[in-house]
């Protein structure tokens, strides 16, 4: 067998088995495929800053009832039994105030004392590790644009809600899942001067004040952040300056030799 033939059979057996390997690793992990399963939500207890209070959430009792044996569905029993309803409890077990809705724990963010609660809302998280080169129809994204996406409360009652689009200086550059707007990029929750600051996909961080809901600020990130862009302007600056003295002790330098 020549060696074209050796390599054409080649080519043929790897595009062969390149076929079903797509439909296996792709095809079958896209959200709402014969093969995908998504995150659900599930209950969890999550301790303030200093252990103190408790915050128990419920998740959907269909899914945890569907859950395997182990480790995730023992603790989901154990909130359940442990919190006879979803809200904030005393670290022994008391009730201090209820609050309804579930939010991914990691998507939670409390003060030490128990008093307020700042959620990221939405089910995005569902499909956050699935991100499209397409975009959503104009009539989902602006239903999801009109959503809850920032929701801050103090004792169990709500002070304030911000709609996605509150937060959002150009949805356009923000990636979509199949089935979602992915525009969390992180919140951080600083009590020394009680700010939740939360950054969005399109480089821009809105702070709210956790007490009283209030949004404090709204600002670019990165590159279109006007100090970033003074920085940077400056070093510019300063580096071609750099070469330029460098160009000329050099051309000195030669015409000395």
């Amino acid at each position: 067998m020549t060696p074209i033939r050796v390599l054409l059979l080649v080519a043929f057996v790897l595009f062969g088995l390149a076929v079903p390997m797509y439909f296996l690793l792709v095809e079958k992990t896209r959200p709402g495929g014969p093969g995908t399963t998504l995150p659900e939500p599930i209950s969890y207890a999550k301790p303030t800053p200093g252990g103190r209070f408790v915050l128990a959430v419920y998740g959907s009792a269909e899914a945890e009832a569907n859950l395997k044996p182990g480790e995730m569905k023992r603790h989901a029993e154990e909130v359940r039994k442990k919190y006879p309803t979803q809200g904030m409890y005393t670290a022994e077990g008391t009730l201090v105030y209820p609050l309804e809705g579930y939010t991914p724990d990691d998507n939670v963010y409390l003060t030490a004392d128990g008093r307020c609660v700042a959620r990221i809302e939405g089910d995005w998280w569902q499909t956050r590790a699935y991100p499209a080169g397409t975009r959503l129809p104009p009539e989902e994204e602006q239903k999801q644009l009109d959503a809850p996406a920032v929701s801050l409360y103090a004792d169990g009652k709500l002070l304030k809600s911000y709609a996605l689009k509150e937060l959002l200086h150009d949805p356009s550059v923000v990636p979509h899942s199949p089935k979602h707007i992915l525009w969390p990029g992180g919140a951080v929750l600083n009590e020394r001067d009680d700010h939740f600051l939360v950054y969005t996909q399109d480089a821009r961080r809105s702070t709210f004040d956790v007490r009283t809901g209030e949004l404090v600020a709204k600002e670019a990130m990165g590159f279109g952040n006007r100090f970033a862009q003074q920085t940077m302007f400056a070093t510019l600056g300063l580096t071609a300056l750099l070469a330029i003295g460098m160009g000329v002790w050099v051309w000195k330098k030669r015409r000395l030799v």
